[in-house]
């Protein structure tokens, strides 16, 4: 194996949609996350903080209704990459995409009532609201349900698309979907009305303006020569990735929510409100990652399939450099100047020191979730689901009680310190269960050249930078901090290139290239 992994580190990925994947995934994120950064200070300024406190409420409380996905999203997604490698034909793939549709429809409905039904439970006995009225959370969230419904099926339809690698569709989709949700919202809640209720109206206009578009578009995308049939047979013939992934994804859901939910439930809905805005940070610093993992993902699954494990290495090692690229220099400037870019981006002193120690600990975390993608989808690529869901399932018996524990002595910031425990946890201990049985050996390599030594010369540099930094209004801090990033992208990009004695330096374009013959 020693030989067939040295030979892949001078492979190029073959498949030239790979580099495409990635372009489409990077534009639709980042569009995505700019509307995102740009419109959350405005709801903050024209609905308050604690009324944006039910939007972070929201977002949590969606993130955790995929529980009920059961691994069907990611095993659709792996289906159809499995399809398009082997060739055979999509008749019974556009049968299980059918079978899955109807379920997945009554499912989100069903949710949704559910959700509107506990209402006056939620607005009485979850949230504190201080300032907001009884009524008008009640209100909020029954509409949450609505919204709910409406866009459960979002996860579906893009999971069939990302692994029939039509992503460019997918992100096309999804960016003018964005522009609609927030750029409308702005619109009602400027012209309209300032309220919560409001901001939710227009969210379930939303949801299933982008849920149907996303309908149409996978099955616009699935060849077949007969119609789809509703067939249980297919959820029988995929059910044990799906047991494993929905094992998976249910621990993922609870580790990643239960800190919102315990602190929602914990602190008044103000400070909760800038805990949000402290994951809204974070999210959108994992956003950037999502795309290096909707690309080769499905990419490594066909690899597996073809048995390339020379191959499988290259783009295992290329594609953590790629995310260590990306997301070490973002991250760093944000943990070692959280005030400054806070105050950048919401225009409030105030807010800005309330949220800083929380963005501090969540970044982190989630700077060390974002490295790990690869190596997930790694075992996904082999349908090895059991690790996961062990290291998952361990993780919450640990972590749910130092939550409580940390967030009832020490606030929001002890919740937020969890989350970068956990992933430390992930990147030390897990690391190394996955690579005593997949490319083993090669964890060295991660921890070293791909991780390890370019992160210490982008902290090193983003350190010094910090004693530098003086005063001044928001267009000269976001220069100065524009200047440190870009200063720190470059180093971190050179540091990889030059430890791989001058090939890393062409990993950006091996990516967005397809191999020649």
């Amino acid at each position: 194996m020693s030989a067939a992994i040295g030979r892949a580190s001078t492979l190029t990925i073959r498949d030239a949609t790979v580099g495409r994947n990635i372009v489409a995934n990077l534009g639709g994120t980042v569009w995505v996350a700019l509307l995102s950064l740009a419109v959350t200070p405005l709801y903050v300024r024209w609905m308050g903080v604690e009324a944006y406190g039910l939007v972070g409420f929201f977002a949590a409380l969606v993130a955790s209704l995929q529980l009920f996905d059961v691994g069907l999203s990611p095993t659709l997604n792996r289906e159809m990459a499995r399809q398009a490698a082997i060739g055979n034909g999509f008749d019974e793939a556009r049968d299980l995409v059918r079978t899955i549709e109807a379920a997945y429809w009554i499912v989100g409905i069903v949710l949704g009532i559910a959700i509107a039904l506990l209402a006056p439970y939620v607005a009485s006995h979850w949230v504190h609201a201080q300032h907001l009225r009884s009524d008008e959370v009640v209100r909020a969230v029954a509409l949450m349900g609505t919204v709910a419904a409406l866009q459960w099926p979002v996860s579906f339809y893009s999971g069939g698309l990302q692994g029939l690698q039509k992503q460019t569709l997918l992100n096309a989709v999804t960016a003018s979907a964005a522009t609609l949700r927030f750029g409308g919202s702005v619109i009602v809640l400027l012209f309209i009305a300032p309220t919560v209720t409001a901001f939710f109206i227009w969210q379930a206009t939303a949801s299933a303006v982008y849920s149907i578009a996303l309908a149409v578009a996978l099955w616009s995308q699935l060849p077949g020569s007969r119609r789809p049939r509703f067939h249980f047979e297919q959820v029988r013939r995929i059910g044990r990735f799906a047991a494993g992934m929905s094992g998976i994804g249910a621990t993922v859901i609870v580790l990643s929510q239960i800190d919102k939910l315990i602190v929602s439930r914990l602190v008044t809905l103000e400070l909760f409100g800038y805990y949000a805005l402290g994951w809204v940070v974070a999210s959108g610093l994992v956003m950037f990652i999502t795309p290096f993992f909707n690309a080769v993902f499905p990419h490594l699954t066909a690899l597996v399939a073809r048995g390339d494990t020379a191959s499988i290495a290259g783009t295992y090692h290329r594609g953590t450099q790629l995310v260590a690229t990306v997301i070490l220099p973002v991250a760093a400037v944000i943990i070692f100047f959280a005030p400054e870019v806070l105050y950048v981006w919401t225009g409030d002193h105030s807010i800005a020191a309330h949220t800083s120690t929380i963005v501090r600990f969540l970044v982190a975390g989630a700077a060390l979730n974002a490295l790990m993608n690869i190596p997930y989808a790694l075992q996904l690529a082999y349908g090895w689901t059991s690790l996961p869901l062990a290291i998952n399932v361990v993780s919450i018996i640990i972590c749910v009680p130092l939550i409580l524990l940390l967030a009832s002595r020490y606030g929001v910031a002890g919740a937020a310190s969890v989350w970068t425990l956990l992933n430390l946890g992930y990147c030390t201990i897990g690391l190394q269960l996955i690579h005593r049985r997949l490319l083993r050996g090669e964890q060295w390599r991660w921890y070293v050249r791909d991780v390890g030594l370019p992160a210490v010369v982008c902290i090193a540099l983003v350190t010094a930078a910090r004693f530098l930094i003086t005063g001044g209004n928001r267009f000269e801090t976001l220069t100065y901090l524009a200047v440190i990033y870009l200063t720190a992208a470059m180093a971190t990009i050179f540091a990889v290139s030059a430890l791989e004695h001058g090939q890393a330096r062409f990993a950006f374009r091996k990516l967005f290239s397809p191999e020649q013959p």
